[in-house]
């Protein structure tokens, strides 16, 4: 009996955002954990920089890019994106200028509350690709 090889096709917005999320949640978990406990943070504080810079922008203005009007519910959802977007440029605006281990650990876990919150209302706003099939099989409409 041969067992045919599952198909779980390209990633879908949710996935990138998931993984999105675990990863600006890991790294703010270990800055913030070296700011409360006394650990030196400059590691820390430079990988999640560098992750925001290099991965995290980098992929909201891909977003931007990419992410057509008549993809989204309703034409004023694009200014929420932007702003939303705005929003978490600033989160690692503020990360990066944070000097006190305090301000550190508070930039942080700001950052990952405002990508959480983000991803939770664009995953509503956009309408998903009516040639993906949905989770029971049917496409979507």
């Amino acid at each position: 009996m041969t067992i045919a090889p599952v198909d779980f096709g390209a990633p879908t917005l949710s996935d990138d955002h998931s993984i999105l999320l675990w990863q600006t949640c890991a790294y703010a978990d270990d800055l913030a954990e070296a700011a409360r406990t006394g650990r030196p943070v400059t590691h820390a504080h430079d990988a999640i920089l560098d992750f925001a810079h290099y991965r995290l922008l980098p992929y909201l203005a891909e977003e931007e890019r990419c992410l057509a009007a008549t993809q989204l519910r309703d034409n004023h959802m694009s200014r929420l994106l932007y702003e939303d977007h705005a929003r978490i440029r600033r989160g690692v605006d503020n990360l990066e200028a944070s000097r006190t281990r305090g301000l550190l650990a508070l930039a942080a876990d700001g950052l990952v509350e405002c990508l959480d919150r983000h991803i939770r209302r664009e995953e509503a706003w956009v309408i998903p690709n009516p040639s993906v099939p949905s989770d029971d099989g049917r496409r979507a409409t």
